[in-house]
């Protein structure tokens, strides 16, 4: 606590023990809410500020809103991971609706943020079937209102789902470091989901 109310005051480094403590937490009781992701945010950012590896905006300055929202020119793999996870569960609720027992997020969250490789196509898998609910003209989400707008709700699902896992030309790592599970857990802070376009 010492080590953290100091790093606080002084604006330097937060505990180093702090990010992997969280994630740990995160992976174990597979819950990510608002506090630890804003202590998430807090750590990668004061980093990346100190370490000067904030990117910078066209006029050069350093981005200090780099985690406030999506940038679809992004290419940090872990932030397009943790988008497209979101995007996973979008359809997954979509199709079954949002009573439904377990969601995708409450199964691999900690596995997908910190073993990509061997966790994605499954999930990617998975989600054709809700897809596929979905083109069909299918839900039980109460904001679907009919078989059309399931439709074009599947339809539009599936070609951003198409257009980020095809954008990781090179594969996706087969595992991820503690800032980059960071980075990639910070882009499902709860309610997310339900904003994604």
């Amino acid at each position: 606590m010492g080590d953290l109310l100091r790093a606080i005051l002084t604006g330097d480094y937060f505990p180093a023990s702090l990010l992997p403590l969280l994630l740990m937490r995160v992976r174990s009781d597979h819950h990510l809410d608002s506090v630890r992701a804003a202590l998430i945010k807090g750590l990668l950012i004061r980093r990346m500020r100190i370490q000067r590896r904030l990117p910078k905006r066209p006029d050069g300055n350093f981005q200090e809103d780099y985690l406030v929202r999506t940038d679809p020119n992004d290419t940090n793999d872990a932030r397009q991971l943790g988008r497209l996870f979101a995007i996973l569960e979008r359809a997954q609720l979509a199709a079954l609706g949002d009573e439904v027992n377990t969601t995708v997020k409450d199964k691999f969250l900690g596995a997908a943020a910190a073993t990509p490789a061997r966790v994605f196509p499954g999930i990617l898998k998975n989600a054709q079937n809700h897809l596929k609910r979905l083109r069909n003209g299918h839900s039980d989400a109460t904001w679907i209102k009919d078989a059309q707008h399931a439709r074009r709700v599947g339809a539009a699902l599936d070609r951003d789902i198409g257009r980020l896992w095809g954008s990781f030309e090179k594969g996706v790592s087969q595992q991820h470091s503690n800032e980059e599970q960071g980075l990639c857990l910070y882009r499902l802070l709860p309610g997310t989901v339900r904003r994604e376009k």
